[in-house]
């Protein structure tokens, strides 16, 4: 097996060792499992069915409605981790009313960044400094969720300090806003405006960068860039030799991730519905 090929499986055991950390529930399923986290029950993310063994597409299809539809939830989502799997549900999936997404899983093994010609000062925050930027975020992406929705959603950053032996949260704050000040001068801190997620399992020389996010009033000032160089520097400091992410293939960010020195080293496929 080539060097990308035991990386790409080192990937997805890591990836189905997040998804099952942050589970409160987890049932055993033929080809994979299922996920089930009640307390966020409008997150996809952490109510899902997640197969890489052998299963035909219509015992995935029934699965799916069983587990997901047993538990009340209004969605259903089936990630699968195999590209030969992905391509055989493909069409009973969309026939059955699924959507078919692909996410790449890009990977970046270089030395450490050479400092920044404009620096940005990053930040490790907790799930609660980020609550009002996700909130803000996920108003806009989804107008018509009911606020109980969007308060899950952006609660479930709790369950993500669970995924991995390290999690860091990294944000960079509003450099406009004026002076911090600080808590302890009675001040209140700067607007968060660019965040960035950071899982380390120093075990398999593993780093995943998720969520690398910047509010559409500060883009293009160079916050995401400083995320990555951040994460990846906190990544090599942990021993985490190997850095992924994963990047939706029709849109533009596995674009400047590929400037950055990322390279695509295998697929997964997400089947969506609303139930």
């Amino acid at each position: 097996m080539s060097d990308d090929g035991m990386t790409l499986d080192l990937v997805r055991d890591f990836l189905r060792d997040v998804e099952r950390r942050q589970a409160e529930r987890v049932v055993d399923l033929p080809g994979g499992f299922a996920v089930l986290s009640p307390r966020y029950a409008a997150s996809h993310d952490h109510n899902k069915l997640c197969l890489r063994g052998a299963v035909a597409a219509p015992d995935a299809l029934r699965l799916a409605d069983d587990v997901l539809g047993g538990a009340g939830l209004g969605h259903r989502l089936v990630v699968v981790d195999d590209d030969d799997l992905g391509a055989a549900f493909a069409g009973p999936f969309e026939q059955a009313g699924y959507a078919h997404d692909v996410e790449l899983v890009m990977v970046e093994r270089g030395a450490l960044p050479a400092a920044s010609r404009r620096p940005v000062a990053v930040e490790p925050v907790t799930a609660d400094d980020l609550a009002d930027m996700e909130r803000r975020d996920w108003r806009g992406a989804l107008p018509g969720a009911s606020p109980e929705a969007v308060e899950q959603l952006v609660g479930r950053r709790r369950a993500r300090t669970l995924g991995a032996d390290g999690v860091v949260f990294l944000a960079v704050r509003d450099p406009e806003a004026g002076p911090a000040g600080g808590v302890a001068n009675g001040a209140a801190p700067r607007g968060i405006v660019a965040r960035a997620d950071l899982y380390l399992d120093p075990a398999r020389g593993l780093a995943q960068i998720e969520d690398v996010m910047t509010d559409a009033a500060h883009r293009n000032r160079g916050y995401a860039q400083a995320l990555l160089d951040d994460a990846t520097r906190r990544a090599q400091e942990a021993g985490c030799g190997t850095r992924f992410l994963l990047a939706a293939a029709d849109d533009w960010p596995q674009v400047l991730y590929g400037r950055l020195g990322y390279t695509v080293i295998g697929s997964r496929h997400l089947f969506a519905r609303t139930a």
